[in-house]
C-alpha cells in the first residue's frame, strides 16, 4: 500500500487519505442526469444525437424547427420539463 497523501488526528481517531490506484468513473455506475455537451476539440459528456444546443432545447421543449423562438425562450420552455444545469470546463493554460 502507498503512503497516505494526507493524515490527521481527529477526536481520538487517525484519518488517512490515500490515492485510489484503481478508480472508476462514477459515470459508469451512477448517473443522476445526462451530460449533453458540445466542444470543438473534445468529446465530453454522454452520447447524444443533437447537432447544437438549439436542437437539444427544441427537442426538449417539444418545439419544431419552424417555430421562431430565441434561445432564452427555448431554454424557458425546456426548463418546464427538465432541470438544466450549466457545465463548465477549465482546461490547462487558462483555457475555459
Amino acid at each position: 500500500m502507498h503512503d497516505p497523501v494526507y493524515e490527521e488526528a481527529y477526536q481520538g481517531h487517525t484519518i488517512k487519505i490515500y490515492h485510489d490506484t484503481d478508480a472508476e468513473s462514477p459515470r459508469e455506475w451512477s448517473n443522476l442526469g445526462t451530460l449533453i455537451c458540445w466542444h470543438r476539440r473534445y468529446r465530453l459528456g454522454d452520447r447524444h444525437q443533437f447537432d447544437s444546443p438549439e436542437a437539444f432545447l427544441r427537442d426538449l421543449a417539444g418545439v419544431s424547427d419552424q417555430c421562431d423562438l430565441s434561445m432564452d425562450q427555448l431554454r424557458e420552455r425546456a426548463e418546464r420539463k427538465a432541470i438544466l444545469l450549466p457545465v463548465f470546463l477549465y482546461d490547462h493554460s487558462g483555457l475555459a
